[in-house]
């Protein structure tokens, strides 16, 4: 769990937007929560695989492919996270998250949903 909330901390400060940083502040605990508590949901290794398409969009330097990795990797979370809690993970998840710290990741208008 420290490793994945670190992973997340380290995207949101290497993105230098200014309000996914602001985001990140206000919802930390909330974040930080719902992995405490979803966390056990996920196998260690699918926890490297739904990250490494973020990190390998990073490393090269695809601003546009991490935006996109980033948003795919929180509908990914969500859809097991629903399929888990009977539907109840949506909820829970947007409030967690916030459609704010999405919408502000600086990604060109055709990728926001």
């Amino acid at each position: 769990l420290a490793h994945d909330l670190a992973f997340h901390r380290a995207v949101v400060e290497l993105a230098a937007n200014e309000a996914l940083q602001q985001c990140w502040l206000v919802l930390g605990v909330e974040v930080s929560t719902a992995f405490a508590v979803y966390w056990t949901y996920f196998d260690q290794i699918d926890m490297v695989d739904f990250h490494l398409p973020i990190v390998e969009a990073i490393r090269a330097g695809d601003v546009a492919r991490a935006g996109a990795e980033a948003r795919k990797h929180v509908r990914r979370t969500e859809q097991v996270v629903r399929r888990r809690t009977r539907g109840s993970g949506r909820r829970i998840m947007s409030a967690a998250i916030g459609k704010t710290a999405l919408d502000s990741a600086g990604a060109p208008e055709h990728d926001r949903n």
